[in-house]
């Protein structure tokens, strides 16, 4: 009976710092958010894999459910933020959504791997983003 208490203790334990990086995901913590990957589209032509600083995206960004903020993390050299207007969790994702500089943006952020999808749009163009997130 020990041995069995012992077994089923030790899974658990095992199983806990995986629960609590999920719990991590659900809106109720910050996140810090890297992109991996950012494509530039157009109307005249396809997307096309783009550089980060050509199209002035940050390599990092914050997310702050609590007082609704996107920002560029102290130490990055930039001082950059956007109101996040919209922000709902549907289906196991966090969907943020805002407005900045005449462009509409999305964050999509998967609650059970951290992973990001974001876009911007505006004019005759926009962007792809792809990223990953960790609790902040």
């Amino acid at each position: 009976m020990g041995k069995t208490i012992g077994i089923i203790l030790a899974t658990v334990l095992c199983m806990l710092p995986c629960s609590l990086a999920i719990a991590g995901f659900d809106g109720s913590a910050p996140l810090l958010c890297a992109v991996i990957e950012a494509f530039e589209c157009n109307q005249e032509q396809d997307c096309d894999e783009g550089n980060l600083e050509a199209m002035n995206i940050p390599q990092f960004v914050r997310i702050d459910f609590e007082n609704r903020k996107l920002s560029t993390p102290e130490g990055t050299g930039e001082k950059r933020e956007a109101e996040i207007n919209n922000f709902v969790r549907d289906n196991g994702m966090l969907i943020l959504q805002g407005v900045q500089n005449g462009r509409g943006w999305s964050i999509a952020v998967a609650e059970d791997t951290g992973k990001l999808t974001a876009t911007s749009s505006g004019g005759l163009g926009g962007f792809v983003i792809f990223g990953a997130c960790t609790p902040d």
